[in-house]
């Protein structure tokens, strides 16, 4: 009982000190961007982000064969594997309940809401190089929702041990519903893996 409560205890501080660490880089800057809630009223710091795409950033005349000649804009496909970080639990969150939902389109690494001015995610970047970039999610909902999450295939809860069958089940959701668009041998794709804050709390009740 008293490990349950100490891993409880690990993990309100974590995300307390995880909140801070972002407030803290800088006090003016909101936390999230101007997403059609009616409890946030300031639009995000990224208004002006000036990004001019150079020309060397661009897809490659040939598909490369190496990754020491690979260009952002030769990246077609993006995929996630993770916990909640990864699943966008909370990104939009107004008020407690809100955190439960998912909101995968705001997740760093595979969120493709609006757009680099306004949200700053990893495939936002990547669309200023290959504007037909597929894979990132859009809105709010689980991982088994295809046509939100996409290649989104973060679970909250998850732990390391788990990450296999994230990646059989993204294998799977390329074969069986992006046949015609992924080129599962030749296109590149970039996966980004961001798991481990549960096997963290875990120690607690496991040391």
């Amino acid at each position: 009982r008293t490990g349950r409560m100490d891993g409880r205890l690990a993990t309100v501080v974590l995300c307390s000190l995880m909140v801070w660490t972002v407030v803290g880089l800088n006090p003016n800057r909101q936390l999230f961007v101007d997403y059609d809630d009616d409890c946030i009223e300031e639009e995000g710091p990224y208004g002006e982000t000036g990004w001019s795409c150079a020309s060397h950033l661009t897809n490659s005349p040939t598909v490369p064969t190496s990754v020491h000649q690979l260009r952002a804009g030769d990246i077609k496909v993006v995929a996630a594997f993770g916990d909640s970080l990864t699943a966008g639990n909370g990104a939009g969150a107004c008020n407690l309940g809100e955190v439960a939902l998912e909101y995968r389109g705001r997740v760093f690494s595979i969120g493709g809401d609006q757009d680099l001015d306004t949200l700053v995610t990893l495939p936002n970047i990547l669309r200023k190089f290959n504007p037909n970039l597929i894979g990132q999610a859009n809105g709010i909902g689980q991982w088994t929702n295809e046509p939100i999450a996409h290649l989104d295939m973060g679970v909250p809860g998850e732990k390391a041990k788990d990450i296999p069958d994230q990646a059989k089940a993204l294998v799977k959701r390329i074969k069986e519903d992006y046949s015609s668009q992924i080129d599962i041998n030749r296109d590149w794709k970039l996966v980004t893996i961001f798991i481990g804050a549960n096997d963290m709390c875990a120690y607690c009740n496991y040391p």
